[in-house]
């Protein structure tokens, strides 16, 4: 079969389920946490600290713990008041008020050192379920950013317990634009194609859409992850792409926080105290060669070196090239990909080509 591809947008693919670490050997591990025990040198356990005006929990660092290969964080119903300039370790939070808290409950981020700037995020969790729990696996700017372009955030997952439809989705979230933290001249409120939430801030931008993959609930095991690149954002649970979407402007390095909050009010059938489990925190880049252009006639694509090209060009109007059955392929450049000549792909084989910017 005679065939030319030419792949010039910034992403362009044949979709597979495949395109993940590890099983796409472009991806390299840059560090990863199975929590055997709490490294305070990549994650900061908030204290003594709030997130926002309107939600009653308080975070402290004892409600979080190591057990059993799991980072455990507990939510708590046990009314604590905040005293008169606590001992507060903030990291994206600010200090309690000088009040009672009706819960308390656990926030940690990663530390300075370890912000990431694009790659492949991804954490296993087992999550709460109960009216008015908000567990979160997030990105936010990170600390020491000098001049950032936007305070943006990126919600891996976020479940709203009060929700009619927990504990069966997964909401995933781009906000934008929380004015108070750029400059305004780098503020994007009025950008195109955007989603105002209701429940924000009117200066906030925010790009969010509810998942409920199959037979999913969200109390058990699962992996989420993003890919997050200059040009989209992929969401993953379980190593399959749930949603994807154009990236639309969040460029600088983040930190990564889980947390488990209360967005409403709990009533009588709320289970405390409840614990979110985190099993790991992976974090990936790809493996980049990006001055090097590959053009060759006839091709082993198993010989393939797995790193991001300048351009790659397969095969001409002489060439022959075939994807034997059961072979999985990944081509991934910077600007352009072209296969052409007699290029045959067998039953059973699956091509992923993906171009986007190096970074």
């Amino acid at each position: 079969m005679k065939k030319s591809i030419l792949l010039i947008p910034l992403f362009l693919c044949f979709w597979t389920f495949g395109q993940i670490p590890p099983i796409d050997p472009h991806w390299e591990l840059v560090w990863e946490d199975n929590f055997n025990s709490f490294d305070a040198n990549r994650w900061l356990k908030v204290d003594w600290a709030k997130h926002g005006d309107d939600e009653p929990q308080l975070y402290l660092d004892d409600n979080i713990t190591v057990l059993n290969g799991n980072l455990v964080i507990e939510v708590r119903n046990n009314p604590t008041y905040c005293p008169p300039n606590p001992d507060f370790i903030g990291g994206a939070c600010s200090p309690c008020d000088n009040q009672w808290y009706y819960y308390t409950s656990g926030w940690v981020e990663t530390k300075e050192a370890y912000n990431t700037q694009y790659g492949y995020i991804e954490s296993r969790v087992k999550i709460p379920h109960g009216h008015g729990f908000w567990p979160a696996f997030w990105t936010f700017v990170g600390s020491g950013v000098p001049n950032s372009s936007n305070a943006a955030e990126i919600d891996i997952f976020e479940m709203l317990g009060s929700d009619a439809k927990a504990p069966y989705y997964a909401g995933t979230n781009i906000h934008l634009d929380y004015c108070d933290f750029c400059p305004p001249e780098h503020c994007k409120c009025e950008q195109l194609y955007s989603q105002w939430c209701p429940w924000e801030d009117p200066n906030i931008l925010c790009y969010g859409q509810d998942v409920i993959p199959y037979n999913f609930n969200y109390t058990s095991w699962h992996t989420y992850a993003i890919e997050w690149s200059p040009s989209k954002i992929i969401w993953y649970i379980d190593g399959f792409p749930v949603r994807i979407f154009p990236n639309p402007g969040v460029v600088d390095p983040v930190r990564i926080i889980l947390n488990l909050a209360i967005g409403a009010p709990p009533d009588q059938t709320t289970p405390f105290p409840s614990e979110m489990l985190v099993n790991y925190v992976r974090v990936y880049e790809l493996a980049n060669d990006c001055n090097t252009n590959m053009n060759v006639c006839n091709y082993n694509f198993s010989t393939h070196d797995n790193r991001v090209k300048k351009n790659i060009t397969i095969g001409n109007g002489t060439c022959t090239n075939t994807i034997g059955s059961g072979q999985n392929i990944y081509l991934r450049a910077s600007e352009g990909v072209l296969i052409n000549g007699d290029f045959t792909m067998s039953l059973g084989s699956e091509l992923y080509i993906d171009v986007n910017t190096c970074y």
